[in-house]
């Protein structure tokens, strides 16, 4: 399981991460470490509301089409 940020709001949003900068696209989302959680532009912008962390399995799960 990996963690990403979602930006809730249809305006970008530029981080500072541990990997370096990174602009998360009006409601796109950004992969990112879970020490980067800890961050404080990372903690103001969940707290308010503007990204949600959240975890995202490492291998999708494909589900069978229906058909008919």
């Amino acid at each position: 399981m990996t963690t990403a940020l979602a930006n809730t709001r249809s305006r970008p949003v530029e981080l500072h991460l541990s990997s370096g900068v990174v602009v998360v696209g009006p409601l796109g989302q950004v992969p990112c470490d879970a020490e980067d959680l800890d961050l404080g532009q990372v903690r103001f912008l969940c707290r308010t509301g503007v990204l949600v962390a959240h975890t995202v399995s490492d291998n999708p799960v494909r589900r069978p089409r229906k058909r008919g």
